[in-house]
């Protein structure tokens, strides 16, 4: 199976707050480019 377009970049979700009153949030981020490691430089 081919995909029509390559991949662009990754989608990261991480949890913040585990100390806070309301509780553990979910974050999400996303790099530039396809490289995970220097944001797309």
């Amino acid at each position: 199976m081919t995909h029509p377009h390559p991949y662009a970049g990754y989608l990261f979700a991480y949890f913040t707050g585990e100390a806070t009153p309301d509780g553990e949030q979910i974050r999400y981020a996303l790099s530039r480019g396809n490289n995970p490691c220097t944001g797309g430089s």
